[in-house]
């Protein structure tokens, strides 16, 4: 049986040409954003943020893509009389809104109907957070499930509301998309199975492996910060027993020794180089596993000054970052690849470099005045992004590993009073110029020997950096000794000097965890994700008692784990669909079954996305297998 893809296919702008739109993936973000482009026919001018929808019409049934979209930007070519626009959803146009508040916990509109009764913390609540995101990016939330606290004075929203709500939601395991009317659809990540449609050989256009991403580990970590409750005599607060089966806390695998911090990430994959071979029409697609593996060390010091009282101060500052980075050559040079692969030359896979600096400089006071970032690339990296001819009738231009300076960022502050100018200048290689981009577009038409292209490319970096931008802002971040205390802080501040013996001396302190989610701390393939947000552990006062709440920050960590490790392997064992429409769910991570050789297998959906044109509309989807249903014979 021949699938049917045909259909009435319409824009509200204008006459449809085309149109591909895609939801992001579900792995390690708490938002699917959505985002595609579209031709019209025809010259119009919408504006940015304007609304943008799509249906189609089969067998007189005329329905939605269950995306709205808004312009993000437009081209109309006068000559061919087409209008090009880019599409996104709403969370994609507002991804980049954001105010530089910072909240006290008294304006959490959970603590504005309640008296002072709080000691040492005036927690602030995640799902407090999350509203005003919702709120403030104009969405309207199917609910909200966050129960997350946090034991701390402010909560800075300068992040961005989209990226927020995102690191919100995936901390406790959950997930969030916008539906047709723009309201946020959230959903648990936590999710065993669930119903939904029965896809069989007839209903399927076409199904190929996935076969990408990061590999799932035998052993999971996760590691998270959490505010550890303590008491005067210095004993934490301690977390109940946790049910059978569960793994304790355990941190032994956190690499750190005062004054110097060193944390380690690593991640694996695969990417496909496409190739022609010369003097044919053949062409390939080699596919190169990936490796990248980045070490960031972060050094500390101690800056002590004495103020006019004689109180001695001292801060613990960052003295030096330094990050460490290997990845696999053909990942910022796949075009090179190509271009060796097409030519018959035999070109090795192998690691590069990139090291990253950040040196910082301070007042008396401890305040930072000076932040220097500096960044060496492989060479590899940077001819990559050049766009040059590699190969000549001579012969060809050998790549080396080198390192080469290709950015700089100064960052200086003055402090007055509440207030702190900074100058940003950002410094960067020639290629980064307008006038090397330029430059370099010239000299793709004049270059015609290997000799005069690797002459010219050494020359290119002799030049070294050039001031590329250069942003002043102010801002009241101030000193913060110079600045009046918060609220909650004054608040708990007294509320800990009291003489009762049972809230007296008590305080938080930062404490960093590692939680082992699943597997053996011994086993040999072992990956680790970092919590966004951890929640912490609370002090309150109801009447005259004090309860002291420990938090559920291992459970939610082990959760975490467990439910991107689950992801990671279904979409490793799942399968790529096409088919029309009508046949799959709307709804992100929605349950399907699939009927294949008498196996129903249960999958769920992930990054989808749809192709329409004038003619007819695909949808394909990355299944992600969730477990074997059952048989039907």
């Amino acid at each position: 049986m021949t699938l049917d893809i045909r259909a009435i296919t319409s824009c509200n702008i204008g006459p449809l040409i085309s149109a591909s739109i895609s939801d992001d993936y579900i792995q390690g973000s708490g938002l699917i954003k959505t985002s595609g482009s579209c031709e019209i026919s025809g010259i119009y001018t919408p504006a940015p943020g304007d609304i943008v929808t799509f249906t189609y019409s089969k067998s007189g049934v005329v329905r939605y893509i269950p995306r709205k979209l808004r312009v993000l930007s437009s081209f109309a070519d006068p000559f061919r009389r087409i209008t090009s626009i880019e599409l996104g959803c709403k969370l994609t146009y507002l991804q980049d809104l954001t105010d530089p508040i910072n909240w006290d916990a008294f304006d959490d509109p959970e603590n504005e109907d309640r008296d002072v009764d709080e000691i040492v913390t005036i927690p602030i609540y995640a799902s407090s957070i999350m509203q005003k995101c919702c709120t403030e990016l104009g969405v309207t939330p199917s609910q909200i499930p966050l129960t997350n606290r946090f034991s701390i004075a402010e909560f800075d929203f300068s992040g961005g509301y989209v990226d927020i709500l995102s690191d919100l939601l995936i901390s406790e395991s959950y997930c969030g998309f916008l539906d047709l009317d723009e309201n946020l659809v959230v959903f648990s990540l936590d999710n065993d199975g669930g119903d939904g449609p029965l896809i069989n050989s007839e209903k399927l256009i076409d199904i190929g492996p996935i076969g990408v991403g990061q590999l799932p580990g035998n052993a999971v970590v996760v590691s998270y910060s959490t505010l550890k409750l303590k008491a005067p005599d210095g004993t934490e607060l301690q977390v109940p027993a946790p049910d059978e089966g569960e793994s304790q806390v355990s941190a032994s695998d956190v690499s750190a020794q005062w004054g110097k911090d060193i944390s380690t990430t690593e991640s694996q994959g695969n990417i496909p180089v496409k190739w022609k071979q010369k003097n044919t029409d053949n062409e390939y697609t080699n596919i190169y596993p990936t490796l990248t593996k980045s070490t960031t060390t972060t050094t500390y010091k101690i800056i002590s000054y004495t103020d006019e009282d004689g109180k001695t101060t001292r801060k613990n500052v960052v003295d030096t970052r330094i990050r460490e980075e290997l990845k696999t050559s053909v990942i910022d040079a796949s075009n090179l690849y190509s271009q060796y692969l097409s030519n018959d030359i035999s070109v090795n896979v192998f690691l590069i470099p990139t090291t990253t600096t950040e040196t910082f400089e301070y007042n008396q006071f401890g305040d930072e005045i000076k932040k220097t970032t500096t960044t060496y690339k492989s060479a590899i990296s940077e001819l990559g992004s050049l766009g040059l001819d590699l190969v000549f009738s001579d012969g060809y231009v050998n790549i080396n590993n080198s390192l080469i300076l290709t950015d700089q960022e100064i960052v200086t502050s003055q402090i007055l009073g509440n207030y702190r100018t900074s100058k940003t200048q950002r410094f960067a290689s020639w290629p980064q110029t307008i006038s090397g981009q330029q430059g370099i577009s010239r000299a793709r038409e004049l270059i015609s020997t290997s000799t005069a292209c690797s002459n010219y490319i050494n020359s290119i970096y002799e030049l070294g950096l050039f001031l590329v931008d250069e942003v002043t802002t102010t801002d009241l971040t101030g000193s913060r000794a110079e600045q009046a205390p918060l609220l909650s802080e004054i608040a708990n501040a007294n509320y800990a000097d009291t003489n009762n013996a049972s809230s007296n001396s008590y305080r938080t302190e930062s404490k960093s965890e590692v939680e082992l989610a699943t597997g053996s701390s011994s086993a040999q393939r072992r990956i680790e994700f970092s919590l966004p947000y951890a929640p912490d552990d609370i002090f309150i006062r109801t009447g005259t008692t004090y309860v002291a709440e420990s938090s559920d920050a291992a459970a939610k960590a082990k959760k975490y784990g467990i439910v991107q490790n689950r992801m990671l392997l279904g979409n490793r064992s799942g399968m790529n669909i096409q088919t029309a429409p009508e046949y799959i769910p709307t709804r992100p991570f929605s349950s399907i079954f699939i009927e294949a050789g008498g196996v129903i297998g249960l999958y769920k959906l992930n990054g989808t996305s749809w192709t329409i044109d004038d003619s007819g509309i695909i949808v394909s989807t990355d299944a992600m297998f969730w477990g074997t249903a059952g048989r039907t014979s």
